[in-house]
C-alpha cells in the first residue's frame, strides 16, 4: 500500500515537472521564432514534434529528453558549459565564474540546437570581445559515445572556423565528473591538470581565479616556451582573452 501511494505521488510530481519543462520549452522556441524569423521555421516544427513526443510518452519521454549525454565546455575567462541531450538540444547552461554567469544569464539558448547555441554564445557582445584578440578560446567536447563526440567536434569546428583563436578538441568524459566535483568547468580542469604535472604545488583554488590565458602562460613558462602577451587585458579588467586543433 505504501509503495503504491509513493508511486502515485511520484507520478503526480513527474507530470507537473513535465508540464513546467514543456511550457518553458514552448516559450523559448516561440520566442526564438519571433526573433529569428522564418528562417528558423523548421526548427519550430521540430520543437513542436518534440513537445508532442513528450506529451505522449509522459515521464519516460521527459526523462530521455532531459538527460544530458554530451557537454560542451567554453573557456577563456568566462567558463560556460552547455549540457546537450541525445537530440542535440541544449538542456542546461552552467557557468563556473562570475564572467561566465554574466554571459549565460543574458543568453536564451536552452532547448536550441547546440550549433545554434554556440553561434549565439559567440555573438554575445561580451564574449565576442574575446574573439577579436589573439588569445585562445578553448572549446572542449565531452561525451560517452565516441562517434557522437567526434561528430559534435567536427560540427563545432565548422561553426567556429571563422575565429582563428578558437581551439576545439575532445576531452575524456571521465574528466567531467572530477572537474565538477572540484568546481571547475571541464576545459579549465584539463588546463589545471596540465599545469599540475609541471607544478605539483599549484592549488585548485588558486587556478580557479586565473584566466585560461594566465594558466597557459604558466604552462609555457614552466615548459620553456615564450608566453603570449595579453597587455591591457589583465584578469578582472574587462574582456579580451582569447585556431583550431
Amino acid at each position: 500500500m505504501n509503495n503504491r501511494i509513493k508511486e502515485a505521488f511520484a507520478s503526480i510530481y513527474a507530470e507537473d515537472a513535465l508540464k513546467r519543462s514543456t511550457k518553458e520549452f514552448l516559450f523559448q522556441q516561440t520566442k526564438g521564432y519571433r526573433k529569428y524569423g522564418r528562417s528558423s521555421y523548421m526548427n519550430q516544427v521540430a520543437a513542436a514534434c518534440i513537445c508532442l513526443l513528450l506529451a505522449f510518452c509522459g515521464w519516460e519521454g521527459y526523462s530521455v529528453y532531459f538527460t544530458a549525454v554530451s557537454t560542451i565546455s567554453v573557456d577563456v575567462n568566462p567558463s560556460i558549459e552547455l549540457e546537450v541531450n541525445r537530440f542535440d538540444r541544449v538542456i542546461a547552461v552552467q557557468s563556473y565564474n562570475e564572467d561566465g554567469k554574466i554571459i549565460s544569464d543574458s543568453l536564451k539558448i536552452r532547448f536550441m540546437d547546440y550549433g545554434e547555441a554556440v553561434d549565439l554564445l559567440f555573438q554575445n557582445e561580451k564574449m565576442a570581445q574575446y574573439l577579436n584578440k589573439e588569445l585562445p578560446v578553448i572549446v572542449t567536447v565531452f561525451g560517452e559515445d565516441k562517434k557522437s563526440t567526434d561528430e559534435m567536434l567536427a560540427n563545432l569546428t565548422a561553426h567556429t572556423a571563422l575565429h582563428a583563436n578558437v581551439h576545439c578538441s575532445a576531452g575524456d568524459p571521465r574528466d567531467a565528473e572530477a572537474a565538477h566535483s572540484m568546481g571547475f568547468s571541464c576545459g579549465k580542469y584539463r588546463a589545471y591538470m596540465e599545469l599540475k604535472e609541471l607544478d605539483p604545488e599549484a592549488s585548485a583554488e588558486e587556478i580557479k581565479g586565473l584566466t585560461m590565458h594566465q594558466i597557459q602562460n604558466r604552462i609555457d613558462a614552466l615548459s620553456g616556451r615564450e608566453p603570449v602577451s595579453d597587455t591591457g587585458y589583465e584578469h578582472g579588467h574587462g574582456y579580451g582573452h582569447g585556431g583550431h586543433e
